[in-house]
């Protein structure tokens, strides 16, 4: 994050982001093979923040609609 972020903790990013790409290469593929961490990044990193930006909204959902735990149209 070249200056892109300079109240950013990049210790503590880059730390995380270690910790995700070790995590991935752990995971293995139908074929007996794993995940090559550093070749997926971005892709991991981009999939783990459309998660977390999901689950906000998900649980601000929760709040405003009282626990109602479906989401409409989705029948989940």
């Amino acid at each position: 994050l070249p200056g892109g972020c300079p109240a950013c903790d990049t210790r503590a990013l880059q730390g995380a982001l270690l910790c995700m790409k070790h995590h991935y290469e752990t995971i293995p593929l139908p074929n007996g093979t794993s995940f090559n961490g550093s070749r997926t990044f971005l892709e991991n990193a981009a999939d783990i923040g459309g998660l977390a930006i999901a689950l906000q909204a998900y649980s601000k959902r929760l709040l405003w609609h009282h626990g109602e735990t479906t989401l409409p149209n989705l029948d989940l």
